[in-house]
């Protein structure tokens, strides 16, 4: 069933989406910092790779969105981030608490893209 949308539904809805890639943890993107901030160097690379190889999979099974900006982000993410505070001192207990619920939050406006269908 085709639903008609406002102008600004659709722009609202593309503003969540871009802000919610934005916070993915991948590269030196937001929430590729704050996963390297919360988890270290190391592992902030693996959660990067991670990330990028569900974007292809998601991609492979029909998503347009997550197949073209995965590659984008696989050829523009690469270089290595200057070492940053929270390398050095650590992460507090709420402000990891805080970080999750934002990746959470994240996850739930990138989930709702339709699978199969471009955007």
């Amino acid at each position: 069933a085709v639903v008609s949308l406002s102008p600004m539904a659709v722009s609202g809805f593309v503003g969540v989406l871009v802000t919610s890639l934005n916070c993915l943890p991948i590269g030196n993107t937001d929430g590729g910092r704050v996963a390297t901030a919360l988890f270290g160097r190391q592992a902030g690379s693996v959660l990067t790779a991670f990330t990028l190889l569900c974007m292809f999979l998601l991609g492979l099974l029909g998503n347009d969105v997550a197949l073209y900006y995965a590659a984008v982000a696989a050829v523009t993410q690469r270089d290595q981030e200057v070492p940053m505070m929270e390398e050095v001192e650590g992460v507090d207990d709420a402000r990891a608490l805080l970080s999750i619920i934002g990746f959470v939050v994240v996850a739930l406006g990138v989930l709702p893209l339709p699978i199969g269908q471009g955007f």
